[in-house]
Order: C-alpha cells, then structure tokens, then sequence
C-alpha cells in the first residue's frame, strides 16, 4: 500500500453503433440519445478528474481502508501541507506528513511548553520583586526588567500560535447542500447557497455540484458560480435544456485557503 492513493484521470470513451443497411438512422436499440448520454458522462467526467480525485489524493492511504467502523473524511485523515518538512507538518522518523489532527497536537504540545515556561518565569520573577523589596538593588531590577519584556515576547509567540491553530481548524471542508428546486423547461435561474459560518475574509475554494431527483438529468447543468462578498455565499447559475421541470438540489464543498 502506498503513502497516498495515487489515482490516475478518469477517460471518456464513446462508441457510436452504425445502423443497419437501409435502416434508419437511429431506434430505440441504438443510438438513442447520444447527445443526452455524452453531455451526462461528460460532465461526470469532469466532476471526477477535477474534483474527485483530487481530494482523494489528499489522503492517506488507509483513510478509504475498509473497516468495521471507518473513519471517514475528517482531521485523522486529511494531510496539512504536503510540500513543507517542517517538524510542523512532516514526521522525519516515518518520512511521511502530518495529517491535520497530528499538526495541530504538534502546536498544541508547543502551547503547553511555553506556558510552563510562563508559569516558571512568573515564580521568577516573584522571587526577585521580593528580594528588591529587601535589598533595592538596582541592578536587580534591571535584570527584573529584562525578564519582564522577554516574557512579553513570549505571551505575542503563543498568540500567533493560537492563531494558526484557528487558521488549520477553518482549513476544514464545509458542506452545504441547497433544495430541492424545481427549475422549469428551458429556463436559467441564479440560486445562491449560503455557507453557516462566513468566511469574512472572503478567502476561500469552493466545488459544486448538481443532484436531480426529477426530469431529463443531463440536460440540467451549472455555470460558474459567484461569490456573494463578504464570505457569505455563492450564487450558482442553472439551466434547464430539457423538455420537462426537474427538481434539482445543489452541493457545495467549501474550504478556507
């Protein structure tokens, strides 16, 4: 088993099935519908190459493993950063990344150290309040004051630390699913899906995709989707190239960059 699964691309073959001599060009035995079955695999192809696969290689191999009770898509199984090898996002004993939950331990192990160190400088400098108390030595009180502006420097680190915890924990993928709508026969309409928690910085990646529980489902696609600022939503554009109302629900899978 390797360190990722490692799929190729997804390829659209299509055979078109001559017609009978002096026959008809087409029945209901062949070549039926070939428009409708190219625009369905198409856009299943697409979906598969450009959205599929990619997330599935971004997870460890035994994320997918079958299992009585399987883990599923979630922090254990979903690497942080690939390219940096860093002691943050790369374990160098078994050469291989750190999935999101292992990252954030890491930072979170780097926390609880500064704030023993915190705690220890604070004894500290107890110590020496008192002994100036006593003493009013001014060189102490120099070193008092060094100490002091060193943990300062130490209280802003662990705040930026902090920080990035809660940029990885907003790094995890949010799923909305909209409807259903009913779209009519040759109509386009915008239908915006809003997220539960904005982004506000308005950084972030998004993939859509179409459900049809009704109606000719090939013939009902999506265009480029809009953001709604600040963070709020998108607006996803739908057409209906069939003959008939289908009723459509929307997925959206979103990710702060």
């Amino acid at each position: 088993m390797t360190d990722t699964l490692n799929l190729s691309t997804v390829e659209l073959t299509s055979t078109l099935r001559t017609a009978p001599l002096n026959g008809a060009p087409s029945s209901s035995d062949y070549n039926e519908s070939q428009r409708e079955n190219l625009v369905d695999l198409a856009t299943i192809v697409d979906f598969v190459n450009n959205q599929i696969i990619p997330l599935v290689n971004a997870l460890p191999s035994e994320a997918l493993e079958p299992a009585d009770a399987p883990v599923g898509i979630e922090g254990r199984t979903i690497y942080a950063d690939t390219s940096d090898l860093s002691a943050l996002f790369f374990n160098s004993l078994t050469s291989t990344p750190l999935t999101l939950a292992d990252a954030l331990r890491v930072v979170n192990g780097i926390i609880t150290t500064m704030k023993q160190q915190l705690i220890d400088q604070g004894v500290e400098i107890a110590s020496l309040q008192a002994r100036l108390a006593s003493t009013n030595q001014n060189d102490i009180a120099l070193a008092l004051q060094n100490l002091s502006s060193a943990l300062n420097q130490i209280s802003v680190n662990q705040q930026i630390q902090n920080t990035q915890i809660t940029e990885i924990q907003g790094a995890a993928i949010v799923h909305v699913r909209y409807g259903p709508t009913t779209v009519a026969a040759g109509v386009s309409t915008n239908i915006e899906v809003d997220f539960s928690t904005p982004y506000n910085d308005d950084f972030y990646s998004v993939s859509v995709s179409l459900e049809c529980q009704a109606g000719a489902n090939g013939l009902v696609l999506a265009g480029a989707f809009q953001r709604v600022s600040p963070g709020i939503g998108i607006t996803v554009p739908v057409t209906n190239f069939g003959v008939a109302s289908a009723d459509i629900i929307i997925h959206v899978m979103a990710s702060h960059d």
